[in-house]
């Protein structure tokens, strides 16, 4: 029997039987989100509205947390520092791994490779990527000191300065994510 012949009640009966088992296959995602997005934002939430230290009972404070937050020059501070991150890092990344499309998708020799290449910062360790960007940075013998001292520059503290801590975590940002949005832009 057709499902156009089926009675109404049947067909009601099948697509509230469809209904219940699409909505059991989104149960577990549903959970996750639940258990582990919107439980803990709205408990840090609850948090934040109290004074605690982690071991002594809570005590109530309202938006007195906020208040103080807004009146502290090291939040600002940080937040300048994120909005001078995002608005350097955004353009670059994306302007670098366009650029790396367009030239790794030409039918040239090697392209497969170079494509590798600039893909492998993408699926390295963030470990092996720290390590070995720390060894690049290292202010005693760091191959970029050693690579600036052969043109007779002085070595510099990348990440124990204030003026280049911020451009060093860019381009070690950017070497990370370029090969990600590369591919996105050959796709």
């Amino acid at each position: 029997d057709s499902p156009m012949n089926a009675s109404p009640r049947a067909r009601f009966a099948a697509r509230h039987i469809e209904s219940v088992t699409g909505y059991l296959f989104l149960l577990p995602d549903l959970l996750g989100l639940l258990i582990f997005l919107i439980i803990p934002i709205a408990y840090a939430f609850f948090i934040s509205l109290h004074d605690w230290d982690g071991l002594s009972p809570m005590q109530w404070n309202a938006f007195d947390n906020y208040l103080n937050l807004f009146s502290d020059t090291q939040f600002w501070a940080s937040l300048k520092i994120t909005a001078i991150y995002t608005l350097i890092y955004v353009p670059v990344v994306y302007a670098i791994s366009l650029g790396l499309a367009l030239l790794v998708n030409q039918r040239l020799p090697f392209m497969r490779f170079f494509r590798t290449i600039f893909f492998v910062p993408v699926v390295l360790s963030l470990v092996v990527s720290s390590l070995m960007w720390k060894y690049i940075f290292d202010e005693r013998a760091g191959l970029l000191n050693f690579l600036i001292g052969l043109i007779a520059i002085q070595p510099q503290a990348w990440l124990g300065s204030v003026e280049l801590a911020l451009p060093s975590i860019i381009i070690v940002s950017v070497w990370i994510q370029m090969g990600y949005f590369m591919v996105i832009f050959i796709a």
